[in-house]
């Protein structure tokens, strides 16, 4: 299932400039930029669900400031409610609300642009559109062979499997490691929903869940994790372009911008259920190395990755246009592919001895399915430690 996440907001480098002129009395003169963001750019089209975007100025002004939105919506799917936005004087910040109607297709991507008929004042400028995606709710109905694999798991467990397909509602403690210090960064609560399914791996006596969007509530911590790495890391901004020029050459290649369409999505699939109530969900991914003629022990939970941008990535390598063919001091690490950045190493046992690490453990019940596990991304001191609850449906 796709998830696009093209969020309007500068790169770390005109990020801190802004910050910097939060305040008009600094005497900032700068073009005073209207930004959009948002916690997340997607949603589901479900009763109720919303998309809470912030409209944002560079500095407040000293007058209030009507700002007219609209979306490339030609069926009519998506409602902007507290459209006009205002933002007043002296503040830098209003909101804008997006809904959605039901989809009949598995998603659909849409763009949040100024209308033209918005007047803005002298200095004033629209910086870029927000892109956002809404995914559809309709699931189709379990075959006859899944009915038979959900009926023997009942009777052998009385827990309903069917309550843990779907979407399901899951909350997600999140407790990050840093780049900058050992100490674990504060834990992070995030409340999402996953779409859930019986794997093509199931058979009675063993289902098989997989998830198929927003696996354990991670999608979009991932994907800013992959940014914060790459497009918003400073040494990859065009300034640094003289001493890393891989960088920048690699993203200008692909097009991968703070304002391009670029999907991400994120599956998990292969997590079984036992009839003890226990749940397996992480995989053995050791693998031989040849270089160096041994075995490399790899236990991890097995997400698996798509993006847009990388897949254009392999397109350049592939046509030669980049990379350490074209150039010998292509940097190893300039690439945008999630494998490199993101779950990218052991969690088996505690090597990192940070304090974050957890032993992974998942159990199911009649009243919640819980996975407790760690990641490690790339280049940060310590594992991340994540505890994901599913309340299970009605």
């Amino acid at each position: 299932m796709k998830k696009i996440f093209s969020l309007c907001c500068a790169a770390a480098v005109l990020m801190t400039g802004m910050a910097s002129c939060e305040d008009p009395e600094t005497g900032y003169d700068g073009i005073n930029y209207i930004y959009m963001d948002s916690e997340s750019a997607s949603m589901y089209d479900v009763e109720g669900a919303s998309l809470e975007v912030t409209v944002m100025l560079t500095t407040s002004l000293g007058q209030d400031l009507t700002l007219d939105f609209k979306v490339d919506d030609p069926d009519g799917i998506i409602t902007l409610e507290g459209n006009p936005v205002t933002i007043p004087a002296g503040e830098r910040t209003a909101v804008l609300t997006v809904k959605s109607g039901t989809l009949t297709e598995e998603s659909r991507n849409f763009r949040i642009t100024l209308d033209e008929s918005t007047v803005l004042p002298e200095n004033v400028a629209w910086r870029e559109d927000f892109s956002f995606t809404v995914i559809s709710s309709s699931m189709a109905g379990l075959t006859e062979e899944q009915e038979a694999i959900v009926a023997a798991y009942m009777e052998a467990t009385g827990i309903d499997l069917k309550k843990y397909i779907g979407l399901v509602n899951v909350t997600t403690v999140y407790t990050a490691s840093s780049q900058d210090s050992e100490v674990p960064l504060p834990a992070q609560t995030v409340n999402g929903i996953t779409v859930i399914s019986l794997s093509e791996e199931s058979a009675v006596g063993q289902p098989v869940l997989k998830m198929t969007s927003n696996p354990m509530g991670l999608t979009d911590v991932f994907y800013d994790k992959l940014k914060a790495n790459t497009l918003e890391n400073p040494y990859w901004a065009e300034d640094q372009a003289e001493y890393a020029p891989s960088y920048t050459e690699l993203l200008e290649a692909i097009g991968w911008t703070s304002s391009s369409d670029e999907t991400f999505s994120v599956t998990l699939d292969g997590i079984k259920p036992g009839t003890d109530g226990t749940v397996e969900f992480v995989a053995d991914l050791s693998y031989f190395d040849e270089e160096y003629e041994e075995t490399v022990e790899m236990f991890k939970v097995p997400f698996e990755f798509g993006f847009s941008a990388y897949e254009r990535e392999k397109a350049a390598l592939e046509a030669g246009t980049i990379g350490p063919e074209k150039d010998a001091e292509w940097l190893y690490d300039a690439t945008v592919d999630p494998d490199f950045y993101l779950n990218c190493d052991n969690i088996a046992e505690d090597y990192y001895e940070c304090g974050n690490w957890t032993e992974s453990s998942a159990e199911i019940s009649e009243d919640k399915l819980v996975f407790t596990f760690c990641i490690y991304n790339y280049n940060e001191y310590d594992y991340s430690r994540v505890v994901a609850t599913y309340t299970p449906n009605e």
